[in-house]
């Protein structure tokens, strides 16, 4: 689940149970570090894993973003299915597990979604018409 900009958590789950949780206190650019060093812990190979379930959003536009697409690429290097969950609510992961039906899981790859639109740039007439001759 990554619907905080600084917290990750990274769950296995068996038969709708959760069997093991963790979450820390990262950046979306410490995610995948973070998941290698928890499953590596845990003593679980990426072979290993049947599934993978993502919280989609919404949330921060950049841990949306990046752990989508951390979940589609694990889900396609490891040729598993790959199931994304909005959770507006932001419900815990127990209930999520709980309220959502997973018997038809499994998509190819899932999108990010978000609350609000995307704010990453800045509109170009900040720039002016013509951003290079302003440079030069």
């Amino acid at each position: 689940m990554a619907q905080n900009i600084d917290s990750l958590m990274i769950a296995t789950v068996e038969s709708g149970e959760v069997k093991k949780k963790r979450e820390l206190k990262v950046l979306p650019e410490q995610y995948l570090k973070a998941i290698h060093q928890v499953f590596s812990e845990w003593g679980i190979a990426l072979t290993q894993v049947s599934g993978v379930m993502v919280v989609t959003g919404p949330g921060s536009f950049t841990s949306c973003r990046v752990i989508t697409t951390i979940a589609n690429t694990i889900g396609f290097t490891q040729s598993i299915p790959v199931t994304g969950i909005e959770n507006p609510l932001h419900f815990s992961l127990e209930r999520l597990i709980h309220t959502n039906d997973f018997t038809q899981i499994g998509q190819s790859f899932v999108k990010p979604s978000y609350d609000r639109p995307a704010n990453i740039t800045r509109p170009k007439m900040e720039y002016g018409d013509n951003v290079l001759d302003e440079l030069s």
